[in-house]
C-alpha cells in the first residue's frame, strides 16, 4: 500500500516549471468541464505532448494547487486562474500558486527551499541545499539524493529566478548554479486572505481563530512562506480588519484573529479577479 503521508522527492522530475505550458493544460481543462475525469490520452493528443512531458507538467500543476490529482480536473483556484488570468499576467495569481505549492510539506524539495533554504542563506547553490535533506535518505535511495535531488533543487530555484516566479524578486541568478537572495515583493491584502484561508484548511480545519504570532512564524504559515517580517503581517490583519473579513482580538497574552463563519476561498478568488455575481 502507497503511503501518501510520505513526502514525495521528485515533484517535477527536474523538469523546468514553464507557465505557457501550465497555460495550455488550464485552457484545456476549462474546455472539458463540467468531467469529472479527463483521460491522459485527450491531453497528449490535443496539446501534442509526449507522455512523460505531460506526467511531468500534472505533476507540477497538481502542486500549484490548479488541477486535482489523478482526474486532471480544474480545482477551484484552477478554474478562477483558467477563466480570469490564464496567462499569469496577474501578481495575486502567481502568489496564489507560489504559497500553495511551498506550504505544502508533501513536496519536500520545493517546500524545505523556500521555508529554509532561501530565508537563512543570503547566498543559495545546490551544495548549500544538501544538509536539509540528510534526513531523507532513510525514506530515499543513494541513487535519488545524489542525482535527481540536486535537479529537483534546481527546478525550484529556476523557477523564483529564470520563470513567472522570478517577479517576487525573491531570487537572483548570479551564475550557472549559485543565487542570491533578493528583497521579496509585498503581497496584497486580498491575496494574503486567500493564503490564510489555505492554511487555516490546511493545518487548522474548522478553525475560526488563528494566533497571530503562529501567523508569521510557524512552519508553512503565510509569514514564513511569504517572508513578510512581523509589521507586514500585522498591517495587512489590519486591512482586512478593516474591510471586515477577520476581527483582530486579544485573549489572555494572545493576539489572534477570528475569520466570519461564512467565508470560503472561492469568495475571495471572485474578490480578487473583481468577477461580478
Amino acid at each position: 500500500m502507497q503511503n501518501n503521508n510520505k513526502p514525495k522527492l521528485q515533484l517535477t522530475n527536474g523538469y523546468y516549471l514553464r507557465f505557457d505550458q501550465v497555460s495550455r493544460i488550464l485552457q484545456f481543462a476549462l474546455k472539458q468541464m463540467p468531467c469529472k475525469s479527463i483521460p491522459r490520452s485527450e491531453f497528449i493528443n490535443a496539446l501534442g505532448m509526449s507522455l512523460k512531458q505531460f506526467e511531468n507538467l500534472s505533476s507540477i500543476c497538481v502542486g500549484l494547487g490548479v488541477t486535482k490529482p489523478r482526474t486532471f480536473v480544474l480545482t477551484h483556484l484552477g478554474k478562477a486562474i483558467a477563466e480570469q488570468d490564464v496567462f499569469f499576467d496577474n501578481l495575486a495569481t502567481l502568489w496564489l500558486m507560489h504559497y500553495v505549492i511551498s506550504s505544502e510539506p508533501k513536496w519536500v524539495v520545493w517546500n524545505r527551499v523556500i521555508n529554509r533554504v532561501i530565508s537563512e542563506n543570503e547566498e543559495i547553490s545546490t551544495e548549500i541545499t544538501q544538509p536539509y535533506f540528510e534526513d531523507l535518505r532513510e525514506l530515499f535511495s543513494e541513487q535519488a539524493m545524489t542525482k535527481k535531488l540536486p535537479k529537483e533543487v534546481l527546478s525550484v530555484l529556476d523557477a523564483y529566478s529564470e520563470q513567472k516566479f522570478s517577479q517576487f524578486h525573491l531570487l537572483k541568478k548570479l551564475s550557472t548554479g549559485k543565487y542570491t537572495r533578493g528583497e521579496i515583493e509585498q503581497i496584497e491584502p486580498l491575496p494574503f486572505f486567500y493564503c490564510l484561508l489555505h492554511y487555516r484548511e490546511k493545518v487548522y480545519p474548522h478553525s475560526t481563530a488563528l494566533v497571530i504570532q503562529d501567523i508569521i512564524n510557524a512552519e508553512n504559515s503565510p509569514g514564513k512562506v511569504l517572508y513578510l517580517e512581523d509589521y507586514a503581517v500585522k498591517n495587512l490583519l489590519t486591512i482586512l480588519h478593516d474591510l471586515s473579513l477577520i476581527r483582530i482580538e486579544t485573549v489572555g497574552d494572545l493576539e489572534q484573529i477570528r475569520f466570519n463563519d461564512d467565508t470560503l476561498k472561492e469568495s475571495v478568488l471572485k474578490a480578487i479577479y473583481k468577477v461580478r455575481e
